[in-house]
C-alpha cells in the first residue's frame, strides 16, 4: 500500500520564543508509534522517558519538514493583516506545509493535522484552506505535552532554533539543522493567499 493510500497524521509546533528567525516544524506518521485512539486520547507524555533528539531523527516511523521564517515573511504578513500577524501567521504556516506535501505525493486524501494552541480565526482558516481543497487542523491545548508527533515537532523546532541562532552555524559536523537542510521548505506568500487575506482585513 502506497504512502497516498494510508491515513497520515501531522503534528505541527515551533521554536515559538519570541525571536527571528523562527522555526516551525510539521512531523507526519503513517504508524504515530501507536494507534489512532491513542493519537486522539490526550494522554500524558512520560517526558522522563522521551528519547533523545538523535534518537528521535533515526527513528523510521516518521518524517518531517521544516521552515525558517525571518523579518521578510512577518513583514510581509503585517502589511496584508494590519499588524495582526498572529491571526494568519499559522494560517500561512499550515498552508505552506500542506501545500508542499501535495507537491511532493506525500499528502492523502485522508489526514489529520494537529496543532498546539487555540484556533485564531477559526472560520476565516478554514474557509481558506478548503478553497485550496485542504483541511482544517485541529488545535488542542496542551498538545506539545499531550500528543506525540507534536511533541517532538515541538522539540525539533527548539533544537534546531539552538543550532541555527545559538551556535550560529549549521555545520553538519556539529549541528542536526545542517545534517536535515533538505527537509527545509521555504515558506511562500503568495498572491491567492495575499488576495483572500487583504480583502478580509479591509471588509473586516
Amino acid at each position: 500500500m502506497s504512502l497516498l493510500e494510508k491515513k497520515l497524521f501531522l503534528g505541527l509546533d515551533e521554536s515559538n520564543n519570541g525571536k527571528v528567525p523562527e522555526i516551525v516544524v510539521l512531523t507526519y506518521s503513517t504508524k504515530y508509534n501507536g494507534t489512532q485512539k491513542e493519537l486522539l486520547k490526550g494522554r500524558e507524555i512520560n517526558l522522563k522517558k522521551k528519547e533523545t533528539i538523535p534518537e528521535i531523527l533515526t527513528s523510521q516511523d516518521f518524517d518531517f519538514r521544516f521552515m525558517v521564517l525571518y523579518d521578510d515573511f512577518f513583514n510581509e504578513l503585517r502589511s496584508i493583516s494590519k499588524k495582526q500577524v498572529y491571526n494568519i501567521k499559522h494560517i500561512c504556516q499550515v498552508y505552506n506545509f500542506l501545500t508542499n506535501l501535495k507537491k511532493e505525493n506525500i499528502l492523502p486524501k485522508n489526514y489529520k493535522l494537529i496543532l498546539d494552541g487555540k484556533a485564531h480565526k477559526p472560520e476565516v482558516t478554514e474557509e481558506f484552506l478548503k478553497s485550496k481543497s485542504l483541511k482544517m487542523p485541529v488545535f488542542k491545548q496542551k498538545a506539545d505535552k499531550r500528543v506525540h508527533l507534536v511533541n517532538l515537532a515541538d522539540r525539533l523546532a527548539h533544537q534546531f532554533f539552538r543550532d541555527l541562532v545559538v551556535r550560529n552555524n549549521r555545520d553538519t559536523k556539529k549541528n542536526l539543522i545542517g545534517k536535515y537542510w533538505k527537509n527545509r521548505i521555504y515558506p511562500n506568500v503568495d498572491n491567492s493567499f495575499k488576495e483572500y487575506f487583504t480583502n478580509y482585513f479591509e471588509n473586516s
